[in-house]
């Protein structure tokens, strides 16, 4: 019996910039990480009243919001 990892974590950039992690589930959708991220405390000062120009999600690793 293997041991499954349930969780992933995912750094949260802005612009380049490791900003924030969160921990999702692993088989969580792309469309759901892109919301939970930008109502993360730690990406909220680096966003707000920013037009978000871009969200990049290379899966199970990191998600770059471009602003």
């Amino acid at each position: 019996e293997k041991i499954i990892d349930e969780e992933i974590k995912i750094m949260i950039q802005v612009n380049g910039k490791v900003r924030s992690e969160i921990n999702v589930p692993i088989d969580i959708p792309e469309k759901k990480i892109k919301e939970m991220v930008q109502q993360d405390s730690n990406v909220i000062p680096w966003i707000i009243n920013k037009e978000i120009k871009r969200i990049i999600y290379i899966p199970g690793r990191v998600i770059n919001i471009v602003v």
